[in-house]
This record gives C-alpha cells, structure tokens and sequence, in this order.
C-alpha cells in the first residue's frame, strides 16, 4: 500500500478505532486497487460509493461506515472534493433511495450520474450503452477523467449552456486517440470490435454467429466506411421521394400516393423492367417499397393526409447527404425481433458474396430455427413464415436499387457500392444501439 495511505489509516486507527480504519483499507483498496492518492478520480469514486458499495454491504449501516471511513481518509489526504462526494449529499440520497425504492436505487443511481457532469457524452460516432464490455467500460472512465480534468482546468464549465457540446468535443477527441500501446489504431475501433464479438455471439443461433463473425473486422474501422463512395445512382429512388416530399404530397383517400406522383415517379427514377405496370402505387412494387423503406427509416412520414420529408433528411441537399441517414437505420429499425434477425441473415449473406433467393429462403430458417422463434400458437416457424420473413428484407433492397439486376434467375447479389453502404448500417447500428439489446439474446 501506498505509504502515504499507510500513515493515515495508522492515524485513523488511533483516533477511530481499528474497525474503522479497516473499513477505511479496504475501501481503498477496491477503489484504488492499493494505488495511491493519484489513482482516484471522479467518476471511480461515484461508481465506487453509489454502485459497488451497495452491491458490497446488505446491511445500510455497514454501506454508511463504508463510505464514511473512506471520505475521512480522502479529507486526511488532502483529497477534500473527492471526500465530499464519498459522504455528500449525493452518496446520502443514493444510500437512502437504495434502502427504500423499489429499484433498489438505480434510478436514483442514473440520474446522479448525469447531473455529476463527468459521463462521456453520446456523439455521431457513438452512443454508450448501459452494458458493455472490458474495453468500453475502460474508454469510459478513461473519457470520464479527461473531462474531469478539462473541468479543472476551465475547459469544460459544468453548469453553463456550453457543457453539453464542450463534452460533446472531448469525448470524439478521446474517441479518435490511439489505442494505449498501439498507434494508429483509434479507440473508437477497439470499442466497435468488441461490440461486433458481443453482436455476433449473441443468442443461440451457431448459423447466424458463423454469419456474422466475418463481418466484424470489416465493420470495425473508425471512419465512415461510406466516404468517398458515389452512392447516387444507388439512392436516386429514395432521394427522389425526399427532395418530391419536401413540399408536403397529398394522398389519396386511401392512404396512397396519387397517380399523377406514381407517373413522375416512374419516368425519373423507376424500374424499367419492372413487375409493376399502371400508375397507383399499389401496382409499383419499385414505389410502394421505396416509400416503405422511407418511412422505416424515418426520412418521410405520413401526416394529415400528406407525405412530408422529415426533419433530418429536410436538411439534406444531395444522395451523398442522404447517404448516412440511410445507413445509420437500415439494419437499426424497431425492436430486437424475428424480424430484425432475418433482416440480419440476409444483409450478412449477402455481403459474404452473390447467392440466390432460395439460398437466402434456407438460410434465414436455420437461423430463425436456431434461435427459436415461434409462431404465436408456439409451433415452429412455417416455411410460409419463414419464406416472407427472408424475402421481405430481399425485395426491399431490390426495389429501392441495391441489388444487381439478374433478370429472373434467381441469382442475387450487391449492386456497386451497396455493400459500403450496407457494411456503414452495421458499423452505424454497433455504434449506436445499446449492446444490452443483444448481450441478453
């Protein structure tokens, strides 16, 4: 132990007791590791008195002699902040709402945690989840330091309008750091690696892992793997439908676009050998899919009998701005369902090389299967069931333009730069949805 460390817990010892100066021990040592006065920092000694020692003491006395030793040895340190927040007014409410509430404090846990003003903050590159593995629970205290140090400092002034956004920027700067011991490799990537194994070892499908398992080190880069990729002639159907819903389009009775947007569509940007023929959408698969996949990925909504663009993808002025707003959804659109797994198999197939429908039919029911998904009288998924769960996910890539054309043999695969795009929707889906959605599969 550290000997500074030491001669306080002697003095602790003499003026409090030896139990209290065995508390004090061994409170240091799981905070610290038995390091010294430099291994403490904020956000280690909030996780330490409002999480680990509950989880530590059954007993509320015992959690409040804890926590009480440790901020008498932190004061006779020198470490005055650090042991008002071991016995402050937050550990005080977060000790008494562990007691009483009915979650056993972790509401009250969250919500102190944000207000300290030291958590990494959530940026475009990546959301923090509230699981995680090794390698992200050390980027975030390693993030959580370096803004308690820019606090210090003045560079970020907790409090002020501009905290959010000062966060905001020390968190992408830590982010695109290189990896400790390893230069040139960002954290960000080590982060998106470890999410990646997690994503794909999840559940009980041994099909859908060996699916996904070459995917990871393709997905696990810090930059945008869309960047410099000209994806226009790939989008143009559903850019068309965002730039035509910029000024709100009128519906039909029925829900449908009219027949006169039908025809524009289909003399700018349809399929020209398409199975669709007439001017309702009902009849233009290419259409009816594009606005389908629109509004999944919230580009356009239906309101008050009018189509309008969305916020987000109002702002945008060309397919290369459209781009990220596609891929950030694409694989990311609802809950962790049968759906979303199928949806995986067939984007994960594909990207492995071409295939043929009936291939991506079998291989989303062996993943299906594996996982055991049901039918909602609890029997085994049909092949009736399973045949649209795949195709589904298919004909929406064919119709908005991501697959290659074959004509009808069957034969499936990546129209160029689809697979960019489609490999940017895993990178963008690992970076942003919370790990815990796929760690308890």
């Amino acid at each position: 132990m550290h000997a500074s460390v030491a001669t306080v817990l002697d003095e602790i010892a003499v003026e409090h007791g030896r139990e209290y100066a065995a508390a004090a021990r061994q409170a240091w040592g799981e905070l610290t590791d038995d390091g010294g006065p430099e291994d403490v920092s904020q956000y280690s000694l909030q996780v330490f008195c409002w999480a680990a020692t509950v989880r530590r003491h059954e007993d509320p006395a015992d959690r409040v002699r804890w926590v009480q030793a440790l901020s008498e040895l932190l004061r006779r340190l020198g470490l005055h902040r650090y042991s008002e927040i071991a016995w402050g007014p937050g550990t005080r409410e977060l000790l008494e709402a562990a007691r009483s509430d009915a979650d056993g404090g972790r509401s009250t846990y969250n919500r102190l945690m944000r207000e300290a003003g030291v958590l990494p903050a959530d940026t475009e590159m990546l959301t923090w989840g509230t699981a995680h593995g090794p390698v992200e629970g050390g980027l975030i205290r390693r993030v959580a330091d370096t803004i308690e140090l820019a606090s210090v400092t003045g560079a970020v002034q907790p409090g002020r309008r501009t905290a959010g956004r000062d966060r905001r920027q020390v968190t992408r700067e830590v982010l695109l750091a290189p990896s400790p011991g390893e230069p040139g490799a960002p954290v960000l990537a080590k982060v998106l690696a470890e999410r990646a194994e997690l994503w794909a070892g999840a559940g009980r499908s041994m099909a859908r892992s060996s699916l996904l398992a070459p995917l990871i080190d393709r997905v696990a880069v810090a930059r945008p793997l869309i960047d410099g990729v000209d994806l226009s002639e790939r989008l143009a159907r559903l850019w068309w439908l965002v730039e035509r819903c910029k000024e709100p389009e009128p519906l039909t009775s029925a829900g449908y676009l009219k027949p006169a947007t039908v025809r524009d569509f289909v003399g700018d940007v349809g399929e020209p050998h398409g199975f669709g023929r007439g001017n309702r959408e009902s009849q233009r698969p290419d259409l009816r899919y594009t606005r389908q996949v629109a509004q999944g990925l919230s580009l356009v909504r239906r309101h008050a009998g009018e189509l309008r663009t969305t916020k987000q993808a109002t702002s945008t002025s060309s397919p290369a701005e459209l781009a990220p707003l596609v891929a950030r959804r694409w694989l990311d659109r609802g809950p962790w369902d049968v759906e979303q797994h199928a949806r995986e198999a067939v984007v994960a197939t594909l990207l492995t090389g071409p295939s043929t429908t009936d291939d991506l039919v079998a291989t989303v029911m062996v993943v299906l299967g594996e996982m055991g998904w049901r039918g909602s009288d609890g029997s085994p998924l049909t092949a009736e069931d399973t045949y649209w769960f795949a195709l589904e996910p298919y004909r929406e890539l064919h119709h908005v333009g991501l697959l290659a054309d074959h004509g009808y043999s069957g034969q499936v695969s990546l129209a160029p730069g689809a697979a960019e795009l489609l490999l940017e929707s895993v990178r963008q889906f690992l970076a942003h949805r919370d790990p815990r959605a796929y760690a308890l599969a």
